[in-house]
């Protein structure tokens, strides 16, 4: 099984189908324990669990909460609205 990915989008706002394509499913904003702000959304698959994917340690170090698939971090001009 692949190892999950943080995957980073500053330059552009995907699409919701860009974004459950990168998650693998439907998606899923999260707020980070650690350094919660409006200037980051955190975008992870919905079913993530259920689908028994495997923890992101690498997203759970940047949110404090346990991650598991993939986590899509949008910023800048990509920010949700």
């Amino acid at each position: 099984m692949e190892e999950p990915q943080v995957i980073f989008i500053s330059d552009s706002k995907p699409s919701l189908e860009e974004l459950q394509s990168l998650v693998g499913g439907y998606i899923e904003v999260i707020i980070p324990r650690l350094k919660p702000d409006e200037e980051t959304n955190y975008v992870v698959n919905e079913e993530g669990s259920l689908k028994n994917l495997p923890p992101n340690k690498k997203a759970e170090e940047l949110t404090g909460v346990p991650i598991v698939g993939n986590m899509v971090v949008l910023a800048k001009k990509a920010l949700l609205t």
